[in-house]
């Protein structure tokens, strides 16, 4: 490794989970880029073709601890398996098609620890593979109280850039039993409990964010969110309730709201902004068809504002 990085005495375990992801080999070098290097990789290959050739490339740059699953369980419980095996003070996570830019680790340990935070995440510049318009930089959400107004219709902090105490992760964990929106439980439960959480408002990671093909996969993040965003009001409104634990959710889709999605992607796909907002409000009309999206829509309107 170079001389010039700066050693943390292996204060963070950056958790990653993969599935077939062929943009890994990218997700580890910018690892390797990193401006810090005394930090271990937990890689966790939750059922899919063995890495060992691809990871002995990384023998002599990066500290890589990896379990090679026999069988998918899914992304909830090997956030969770991971959680548990961890032993270092912070825990990063990363998804394995994403890409850290060098100074991540480095300026997210600055800014956590000098703001006393138990979790922090940071702008990223987002990429689009599969819609028309190519990347964007989302900028994050500093303010504390912005962050906890904002928690009230979406998640405030990207879930690949989380940095955090590792008492913190133990403490919350994913609920497993979402398999969407599991990040966004976590954040409104962690609030909820009382944790000090931040944003450093600079762009650390470039975050791939492809238009999910399922249709069913984003109505049911959408009916998850709806669920956690109400939780999440009630609990911060009253002295009294306490957000409860979401149980497992099983939804179906109807012909209406297939529709309804078919149209909404095509409205993502334009490449004209002027196009999409135009679209976007026709089938925001039409959603009133669907409480689901039509209640996702509005909330998230209403923050946006």
């Amino acid at each position: 490794m170079s001389s010039k990085k700066k050693l943390i005495n292996n204060k963070i375990t950056v958790l990653i989970t993969t599935f077939n992801d062929n943009e890994i080999e990218n997700c580890l070098n910018s690892l390797a880029n990193q401006t810090i290097s005394n930090f271990k990789i937990l890689l966790i290959n939750d059922g899919g073709n063995d890495l060992e050739n691809l990871l002995k490339r990384y023998d002599s740059s990066l500290d890589i601890r990896y379990i090679n699953l026999s069988q998918n369980i899914g992304l909830t419980k090997c956030l969770n398996y991971g959680i548990d095996l961890i032993d270092t003070k912070y825990i990063a996570r990363m998804d394995s098609d994403d890409y850290a830019l060098p100074e991540r680790f480095e300026l997210q340990l600055s800014y956590l620890e000098s703001k006393n935070y138990d979790l922090i995440g940071s702008s990223v510049v987002t990429t689009y593979r599969d819609l028309d318009f190519s990347m964007k930089v989302r900028h994050a959400f500093s303010d504390e109280d912005l962050i906890k107004k904002k928690a009230s219709a979406f998640v405030p902090i990207a879930h690949p850039t989380f940095f955090g105490r590792t008492s913190l992760f133990k403490k919350i964990r994913y609920n497993e039993n979402l398999i969407y929106s599991q990040d966004y439980d976590f954040i409104a439960r962690a609030l909820c409990l009382g944790y000090k959480i931040g944003n450093l408002n600079l762009p650390l990671l470039i975050y791939d964010c492809p238009y999910p093909k399922s249709n069913k996969k984003i109505l049911t993040q959408m009916f998850i969110s709806n669920i956690v965003s109400n939780e999440y009001i009630k609990s911060i409104n009253s002295s009294t309730y306490s957000y409860k634990y979401i149980e497992k959710i099983s939804i179906k889709i109807n012909y209406i709201e297939k529709v309804l999605m078919n149209f909404r992607r095509y409205v993502f796909k334009r490449k004209s902004k002027f196009i999409r907002t135009f679209l976007f409000a026709i089938y925001l009309c039409f959603s009133i068809f669907s409480k689901t999206q039509l209640t996702f829509n509005l909330r998230n309107l209403r923050e946006q504002i």
